[in-house]
């Protein structure tokens, strides 16, 4: 993923502000990433190898990060607000990801039925086909761009969905965030 430097930032900055794994782990699966790649991150960004790690050492880590961030408060107000701003480009570059995705489908519909258009200009210029096997063969080319024009509308359909679903995802990622600065 070309973002994947983003991502591993944030989930430092996360880390350092002593957000918890699974709220992490949560963030990540909103933006799409597996279980195998948010422990590749996870470990990454905490200086490991990916391994499982035993249950015992998240409390420990944890009070540990928290005894660091009493020590760095000002730091980390201001790393805080860069993960916000990371949260919002991340969001940005996953939409735009998803844009892109669209439009190249969309795109493959199109030269789909440029070549449709082609293919019955040169049926219909040839004229080797009788009336009857026009009229079945642009029935069955109407009923396919019906089909064609359902699958646009069920992408568009997608997209906006997954917009609005980023956009709630990136909300509460907020109210967390501030949540967590109220608490300090």
């Amino acid at each position: 993923m070309a973002e994947n430097s983003v991502i591993l930032d944030s989930v430092r900055k996360m880390l350092k502000s002593g957000l918890d794994d699974d709220i992490i782990r949560s963030t990540l699966v909103d933006f799409g990433l597996g279980e195998k790649e948010i422990q590749q991150v996870l470990a990454e960004a905490k200086g490991e190898k990916p391994k499982e790690k035993p249950a015992m050492e998240k409390p420990v880590e944890k009070k540990q990060v928290q005894e660091q961030g009493a020590l760095e408060e000002e730091p980390l107000e201001r790393e805080q607000a860069g993960s916000e701003n990371d949260f919002e480009g991340l969001r940005d570059s996953a939409t735009q990801n998803v844009f892109e995705e669209h439009s190249a489908k969309i795109d493959e519909v199109s030269e789909k039925i440029d070549g449709l258009h082609e293919r019955i200009s040169s049926v219909i210029g040839n004229g080797s086909f009788s009336s009857e096997e026009l009229d079945s063969k642009l029935s069955s080319l109407n009923s396919r761009l019906d089909s064609i024009s359902a699958d646009v509308k069920e992408l568009k359909a997608g997209t906006n969905a997954l917009v609005e679903l980023l956009k709630k995802v990136l909300e509460t990622d907020r109210e967390v965030l501030h949540n967590l600065e109220r608490k300090k």
